[in-house]
């Protein structure tokens, strides 16, 4: 959003409880020029953001991949390893 005199200013929405210490309240919100969106609880950093440029990043600010995540990862079914391979992805209608 651009505010008076043409700056950048910081959006941010509050869900849920406001009553404090609940711990039942989330932020959506973009910061400054660039675009950054993130989604957290006040006062604990974002569980989610994504830049500009389509990074994501799961608990953490600053992701430099396609998918950055700070903490352990659990996955259920089968991780495929790609590493320099050409792959087609399907389309789905």
């Amino acid at each position: 959003m651009v505010g008076p005199g043409n700056e950048y200013t910081d959006l941010v929405l509050e869900l849920g409880n406001t009553t404090p210490g609940t711990g039942q309240r989330w932020n959506l919100s973009s910061h400054g020029s660039d675009g950054t969106f993130f989604i957290g609880r006040p006062f604990a950093g974002p569980a989610l953001t994504i830049t500009p440029s389509d990074y994501v990043g799961i608990g953490t600010m600053d992701p430099n991949e396609r998918l950055t995540v700070s903490g352990n990862l659990e996955v259920y079914g089968d991780l495929i390893e790609l590493l320099d391979q050409a792959m087609s992805i399907p389309t789905w209608s």
